[in-house]
């Protein structure tokens, strides 16, 4: 059940449920909140880490085989597209799983799948708009959430502080 603020606006936190003061603007709770930021910021870190430890990897044994500069061009873009799918494996990337996050659809409750995860990711592959993103997170969305339909929530609350 929805708790509705005076405006008729939901006040419900979307992580916990708890309630959250009329007078805020975020979806989440401030207990919820800073927590919930800090582990998405820090999942993000850990799957750019992993891409980019994968890719340097994988480039460089292509580098050594001497492939046609196209052919590498090609596939590093499509290393970029691959990335943009990394919530849809049950609703978690590699740094969501580990820290105890997960993406679900808004609706349904039910975890994002390869499309969800291609539409929140899409705006990744703009120059600097992670750094934008990482001040929406405050609000409990970003803009990839809103077009997709999803949200982060806490996969193991029983484990997760």
């Amino acid at each position: 059940m929805l708790n509705l603020g005076a405006a008729g606006q939901e006040t419900t936190c979307v992580s916990c449920g708890g309630p959250i003061a009329s007078s805020q603007e975020s979806r989440v709770c401030d207990t919820c909140g800073s927590g919930l930021v800090a582990r998405r910021i820090m999942a993000f870190v850990v799957d750019v880490t992993l891409w980019v430890i994968l890719n340097f990897i994988v480039f460089t044994v292509l580098g050594m085989a001497m492939l046609p500069v196209l052919l590498v061009f090609v596939l590093e873009w499509g290393s970029r597209l691959a990335f943009l799918f990394k919530d849809g494996i049950g609703g978690y990337s590699p740094g969501k799983f580990l820290l105890g996050l997960r993406v679900i659809e808004t609706g349904a409750g039910t975890p994002a799948d390869y499309i969800d995860s291609m539409r929140r990711n899409i705006p990744l592959l703009f120059p600097f708009v992670a750094l934008i993103i990482a001040f929406q997170l405050g609000r409990g969305t970003r803009w990839g959430d809103g077009w997709a339909g999803t949200r982060v929530v806490r996969a193991r609350p029983d484990t997760v502080s």
